[in-house]
């Protein structure tokens, strides 16, 4: 049997709830509020779902403790039944990671150093699948184990969060066009690596990065 076929009735009416309302909250322009989290204890993210923050980011880019996905999985496990959304800074902007992030059931995609038109279009043709993007099929963990399957790729599209991180001062250049990459839902700044590309890195109250900002 091909992978997936024959699985998911899309009938349950429970795929991608929290980030369907999440992102209905973030299109109305109300004030939402994360966490950040580096630690792979899973029992820090079920503190922070229930805690009742609207969204947390696991982070794979820096620190090397999420540096493979089964403390990922541990973490949106813990999440499980929380309204707290998750979300992966992953460690690039690399089609392969974001798939696989996606598959297993991360809800928001954060990826650093996105500093071109091309490459946020890039970013998000990884989030979401055809004839939209490039998404491979095989949402295994994130469709239910495939019970979900038609609709979870059905929703999936209007559902993702997704998120660049500007982190190089020549994006401000063309600031405008790479706000206009239809997918995106919002855009991060990180003031430390962009003082690098400055030429005043470690300076954060720069003109040239306070201005940027």
């Amino acid at each position: 049997m091909a992978e997936g076929e024959g699985l998911g009735d899309g009938k349950s009416g429970q795929v991608l709830a929290r980030a369907i309302a999440f992102k209905k909250r973030v299109k109305a322009g109300e004030t939402v509020i994360g966490a950040w989290m580096s630690i792979t204890d899973p029992s820090v993210a079920e503190v922070f779902g229930r805690a009742g923050f609207d969204f947390l980011i696991i982070d794979m880019e820096h620190g090397g403790e999420f540096g493979d996905l089964h403390p990922l999985k541990l973490a949106l496990i813990a999440l499980n039944g929380s309204p707290t959304v998750p979300m992966v800074r992953v460690p690039w902007n690399d089609h392969v990671r974001i798939k696989q992030v996606l598959d297993l059931g991360v809800e928001g995609v954060m990826a650093p150093m996105v500093s071109t038109v091309e490459e946020c279009q890039a970013l998000v043709a990884a989030c979401l699948y055809p004839p939209r993007g490039r998404r491979g099929s095989g949402p295994r963990r994130a469709s239910n184990y495939y019970r979900d399957a038609a609709e979870y790729m059905a929703l999936a599209n209007d559902t993702i969060f997704i998120m660049p991180q500007v982190e190089n001062i020549a994006t401000i250049d063309v600031l405008d066009e790479f706000l206009a990459v239809p997918g995106i839902d919002a855009v991060a700044i990180g003031p430390n690596d962009m003082s690098g590309t400055a030429n005043v890195f470690g300076d954060r109250r720069h003109p040239k990065i306070t201005g940027a900002i």
